[in-house]
């Protein structure tokens, strides 16, 4: 065990900082401690304390949140771990802090008394109550933040299972926990966001907090129609194929060439899109595999693939198509994801008509409850522009994907 003492002279020892001796003591037979002397008789001690005097003492340092992180971050620090974070500047960077009285140094003492290296810092007493109570702010928020994944998974239980199972098990110090909570309030909520960047400035106050959790939703293995269905997951991509000429500025190419569908960026300013005049009609799909099936098999029909809820220019893209098209038929999943991206999709193609993949024959599945939560989030859409969908869906009261399902509905409205 050790202690300090009045402060002492030695060599070595930065302007503005005092050195303590730290006595070494032993713990005795019975019990007591006792303090380790040298031969003289005087009281040993290889360490020392170094501290801001105040006569030496600077205003208080301005850090960076970085740093102030790294400081705060322990109420002690080893020099390796200093070391590692100042590079060079450790020693230097440690002689300030401590001027500003924010760490006390514990440094080596040589057997000729002079300054040695740092063994370690500790907080002054100050700043270790700002740590502790920095760490109690920190618990509480977890705490509440747990709370509210708590009540979020309580209220998708039956919309999206997979969703309240990663509410329930993230921990609350996880960074993506405040979008997915997020996420499942606008799921319950019924609400759109017109972007990622969109969500997470509604929700926290900046585009890029949370902008990317719709990969967090697909790495929780959460089902892709909720991120579709809320709109944080936006495609800047679009899938092309069959009868659609497409055009840039030094080339041009008829989709059909290729076994499609091509993806193409959508946010190109000088792609041009054209229905050829063969076609039979312009369908609009969201599931690459089920694109894929109807561009081996219908080569008379132009393909747009959105890969899932289009972004701002993918739908641009697709309202010039919707232009020069005679018929367009938009047929996405019949689920609550589908049911958004169909909207979306009929805002720059109003003329389209809704397919529901369900109507051809299929292998049926478990039927929602009355009280399923996941049937309400369809309800909320009767009044929008995909209602036939969503009035087709609540009927058979499942949801279906359209990849085994695509050509067959199609056929049926366009008989090759």
């Amino acid at each position: 065990m050790t202690d300090t003492a009045p402060t002492i002279v030695l060599r070595g020892v930065p302007e503005g900082l005092e050195a303590r001796p730290i006595y070494r003591y032993r713990t005795t037979d019975d019990g007591d401690r006792v303090a380790v002397r040298t031969r003289r008789g005087l009281r040993k001690f290889d360490r020392v304390e170094l501290t801001g005097s105040l006569s030496g003492r600077t205003p208080p340092q301005v850090l960076d949140d970085r740093e102030r992180r790294f400081i705060l971050g322990a109420e002690r620090r080893a020099w390796r771990s200093i070391e590692r974070r100042y590079g060079h500047d450790a020693w230097s960077r440690c002689v300030d802090l401590a001027l500003s009285g924010v760490v006390q140094l514990r440094c080596a003492v040589t057997d000729d008394l002079e300054l040695g290296g740092v063994v370690d810092w500790a907080l002054t007493p100050s700043w270790s109550r700002q740590r502790s109570e920095l760490v109690e702010a920190r618990r509480a928020t977890r705490a509440e933040t747990r709370q509210r994944a708590l009540e979020a998974a309580d209220s998708v239980d039956d919309i999206c299972p997979e969703l309240a199972r990663a509410l329930r098990e993230s921990p609350p110090h996880v960074p993506s926990l405040p979008g997915l909570i997020a996420v499942a309030n606008d799921l319950c909520d019924g609400i759109v966001s017109a972007s990622p960047r969109a969500f997470s400035q509604r929700h926290f106050g900046s585009t890029k907090a949370h902008d990317g959790v719709a990969r967090s939703l697909e790495r929780l293995g959460v089902p892709a129609w909720v991120a579709d269905a809320t709109g944080v997951r936006r495609n800047s991509r679009i899938g092309v194929a069959g009868q659609i000429h497409v055009s840039s500025a030094d080339a041009s190419f008829r989709a059909a060439a290729f076994a499609g569908p091509v993806t193409l960026r959508a946010d190109q300013p000088d792609l041009r899109f054209s229905v050829v005049d063969r076609a039979n009609a312009l369908i609009l799909v969201e599931n690459l595999q089920a694109a894929e099936a109807l561009a081996d098999t219908r080569r008379d029909l132009a393909i747009i693939y959105t890969g899932g809820m289009p972004g701002r220019a993918t739908l641009e893209r697709i309202g010039q198509l919707a232009k020069g098209a005679t018929q367009i038929l938009i047929a996405p999943d019949a689920d609550l994801g589908g049911i958004r991206i169909a909207e979306q999709l009929l805002e720059v193609a109003p003329d389209a008509r809704l397919i529901d993949v369900g109507s051809v024959p299929h292998e049926t599945q478990p039927v929602w409850t009355e009280q399923s939560g996941y049937r309400r989030a369809i309800e909320r859409t009767l009044t929008g522009p995909a209602a036939s969908l969503a009035e087709a869906v609540l009927a058979r009261g499942y949801a279906l994907e359209q990849e085994l399902l695509l050509v067959h509905a199609i056929a049926q409205v366009i008989p090759e």
